[in-house]
């Protein structure tokens, strides 16, 4: 879709113009980060989004993409302790291209595409601006989305993730309907205490 063209563009090159953009056809649901605290609300987080997506079309094929095989483990784990259903580990082992949700590593997925892709913790830690390796991995991760693609972090995001992204802040409390809007991410400078935010 375009609003995953739009990312993946941006995270390849964040000083691109808007009309050095080339427009497609198709447009699909707006991409999505939702910040959380803990890696254990993250998993929380990424349960409802399988059950989003499984709610639209139970015979889906999905991703849950990490940076690493063991946090792809670690998440797998914690969702079948949650019981999430549907959900399997892709490892250079096994991989199974049957309906259901696999959870990942980005060195597993090249070449392959998925309806819907989740990105877990896309965080500085994990997507350097400052690491060209990392910055082709968060694009090989976002350009394998087909039609849905949103992040989950529950530590400082990276600055390679665009500005326009739509933002669910699950670290904030809001106590009413009359609240200010969310600021983006990059709008919250606690996010990046003791980290490197400079974008190239």
């Amino acid at each position: 879709t375009f609003q995953i063209y739009e990312i993946a563009e941006h995270i390849r090159d964040p000083n691109a113009a808007n009309e050095d953009l080339r427009m497609t056809g198709k447009f699909g649901a707006e991409p999505k980060l939702t910040l959380t605290s803990t890696f254990t609300d993250a998993v929380a987080q990424t349960q409802a989004w399988i059950e989003t997506v499984a709610g639209i079309n139970r015979h889906t094929i999905a991703a849950i993409v990490c940076r690493t095989a063991r946090e792809a483990r670690d998440v797998h784990q914690a969702l079948l302790k949650r019981g999430a259903h549907g959900v399997r580990l892709g490892d250079a082992q096994h991989f199974d291209f049957t309906p259901g949700i696999t959870v990942t590593d980005v060195h597993q997925i090249k070449g392959l595409e998925f309806r819907n892709l989740l990105v877990f913790n896309p965080s500085l830690s994990a997507y350097s601006a400052a690491n060209p390796h990392d910055r082709n991995l968060l694009y090989v991760a976002v350009t394998r989305a087909e039609e849905r693609l949103d992040f989950i972090c529950y530590e400082a995001p990276s600055v390679l993730l665009p500005d326009f992204l739509n933002l669910d802040d699950m670290t904030l409390e809001v106590e009413d309907d009359d609240a200010p809007e969310r600021p983006s991410h990059r709008e919250r400078p606690e996010l990046f205490d003791n980290a490197d935010t400079e974008d190239e």
